[in-house]
């Protein structure tokens, strides 16, 4: 699963506050929440990327690596299913990474919001 070898609960998230990064509230959600709040940025126009960092402070971490180029596919219901399976694909792969997903306006490239889907195991 997505939700990553730390085990918890999938998507927590970070809202910005504008463009600074100041975070203004960090939630949990289940599997069905996550997939309808990244629905809900899909539907807004939004873009998302895959991106990944071994970084022992990853939530003060403004640099990570990208995965694979912005997601966007012809439908809604694509584009969260490709997202969600580029970030399993992501995690697969760098399991000793934080994989998180980040939805960012494709006018002005603001990040919109983020999800860490995968926070690695504690023996990592």
């Amino acid at each position: 699963a997505a939700g990553g070898g730390g085990g918890g609960a999938l998507g927590k998230v970070e809202r910005d506050a504008g463009s600074n990064g100041v975070v203004d509230s960090i939630n949990t959600l289940d599997k069905a929440n996550l997939k309808l709040s990244i629905a809900e940025n899909v539907e807004k126009g939004h873009s998302f990327m895959v991106e990944h960092t071994n970084s022992k402070t990853p939530m003060k971490e403004s640099e990570w690596t990208l995965w694979k180029p912005p997601i966007s596919d012809s439908s809604t219901t694509e584009t969260v299913k490709r997202i969600l399976e580029e970030a399993e694909m992501c995690a697969k792969h760098h399991p000793i990474c934080y994989v998180r997903i980040t939805a960012f306006d494709k006018g002005n490239f603001s990040r919109k919001i983020t999800f860490l889907l995968h926070v690695p195991s504690a023996g990592s």
